[in-house]
């Protein structure tokens, strides 16, 4: 039952007195100064007086209220945080500034996460009063989930050498991320380039953005966290921590599981953007594009898992991940549901396409819901006049990309075609001139990949 809140005085002793009981009692939380935080706000609960009394008289039966209040405090802080994404969501950014600013005065210690949206609103309901031009041609980069641990991917076995041509490390993605910042880059929605109606009377839009800006979108293609990859030293799936932000799960050198932010891509580029708001146009961020058979984000959500133990609580799980995601700003696409050979040696017959769709639409699409996106497994999207294609499109996908290193843009009147570029250790290695543009191979390859 939610407590009515109300000031309670004289209580500085024995309160001080409190927040040491509830350090020592939950000695992870006291390592991270959020205890001490927590407990100064049980000032403002009814029961103030009558929690502090209990601890200094040694009541076991209260034992439990410091997490029991610790958890209120960021269940609140969670909800409200929701709805100023929400406000920010349909771009009304002052308004979602305005409400957290109000929630942070009368909450001081509110965490350097809830701070920093502030000045994330700020921003973004700025920079549509700056003056803007034509922005040039967007551009489009893709890669995968990164490698955390470089020793356990490039182990010289079986998967080695595919990690090393198609991945990048974490230490690697920071320092791109940084460097596209650097170059004046700026995140836009991808459906901003289009105008008109869906699937029927496309046209192209016109960007514009402040001068010097250049229009990026970043996808990420498959973000599974597929088995095979679970022991060569990438995240276990995206999660949301105990600060209410986008995370991961992942394992420590001595095979603990954590959860932390600085981690893989998503997560990664979500708290870029929460340090360097001007990064993203009107908070858009990136597209994660995510295949079915093995479940979505990391949870095993196909339907043949349904009679395992934990199949409820993954799909309940992956939905909130979804749910969070998108409320942030995050794009979801199909990447197929197979990603099967016939994409990549484009064998696939229009039956197969017509069946790999409605299989995705089945089981994927009821968790990240509906998407315009496509992005083809291997690149492949198929030719005009390519019955396949029309298949795609007939099923709603009316942005579609593949790999093209130009980068190409084509609007027609059912469709956009967006060619993307692949950040990895090929290029990196093998034309790193194509990646010029964007950052310094030569400083930002990791000195742990293979020579």
């Amino acid at each position: 039952m939610p407590m009515r809140l109300r000031a309670v005085a004289g209580l500085v002793v024995p309160v001080v007195i409190a927040m040491a009981f509830i350090c020592e009692s939950t000695p992870a939380r006291a390592e991270t100064g959020e205890c001490t935080t927590w407990t100064a706000q049980i000032l403002n609960q009814t029961d103030a007086t009558r929690f502090v009394s209990a601890l200094l008289s040694g009541q076991d039966s209260l034992s439990d209220d410091p997490e029991l209040i610790c958890e209120q405090l960021r269940q609140s802080a969670a909800e409200l945080e929701d709805a100023v994404d929400e406000l920010a969501l349909h771009q009304r950014f002052a308004e979602a500034h305005d409400r957290l600013v109000a929630y942070v005065a009368d909450h001081p210690d509110s965490s350097s996460h809830l701070l920093a949206k502030v000045e994330e609103f700020r921003v973004w309901d700025a920079q549509e009063r700056l003056p803007l031009v034509p922005a040039p041609a967007a551009k489009h980069l893709f890669t995968h989930s990164t490698i955390i641990q470089t020793r356990l991917a490039f182990d010289r076995d079986f998967e080695s050498a595919g990690y090393d041509k198609w991945m990048v490390t974490t230490r690697e993605f920071a320092s791109i991320l940084q460097q596209l910042y650097d170059r004046k880059y700026v995140l836009i929605d991808i459906r901003s380039l289009v105008a008109g109606s869906p699937g029927v009377a496309l046209r192209q839009a016109e960007i514009r953005l402040p001068a010097g800006r250049t229009p990026l979108i970043l996808s990420f293609d498959d973000v599974n966290y597929y088995t095979y990859m679970s022991k060569d030293g990438f995240a276990v799936n995206l999660t949301i921590d105990d600060d209410h932000e986008i995370a991961s799960t992942y394992r420590d050198d001595t095979g603990k599981l954590n959860i932390g932010t600085q981690q893989d891509v998503v997560p990664m580029l979500e708290e870029f953007i929460l340090q360097h708001p001007d990064f993203s146009w009107r908070g858009a961020k990136g597209i994660i594009a995510v295949t079915g058979y093995e479940g979505v984000l990391g949870y095993r959500t196909q339907p043949a898992n349904k009679q395992t133990a934990r199949y409820a609580t993954d799909m309940a799980d992956v939905r909130e991940v979804v749910r969070l995601a998108k409320l942030r700003g995050w794009q979801f696409a199909s990447h197929s549901y197979s990603h099967g050979s016939g994409w990549f040696d484009k064998t696939a017959t229009i039956g197969a396409v017509r069946a790999d769709v409605a299989r995705w639409k089945a089981e994927v699409e009821p968790i990240v819901g509906q998407t315009r996106v496509f992005i083809g497994p291997f690149g492949t999207i198929w030719n005009d006049g390519d019955a396949r294609r029309f298949a795609l499109v007939a099923a709603g996908f009316d942005i579609l990309c593949g790999v093209d290193a130009a980068q190409t843009i084509r609007v027609t009147k059912s469709s956009l075609t967006m060619g993307r570029l692949n950040v990895d250790g090929f290029r990196m290695k093998r034309t790193p001139a194509l990646l010029a543009p964007f950052f310094d191979v030569r400083s930002t390859i990791d000195p742990a990949r293979p020579r």
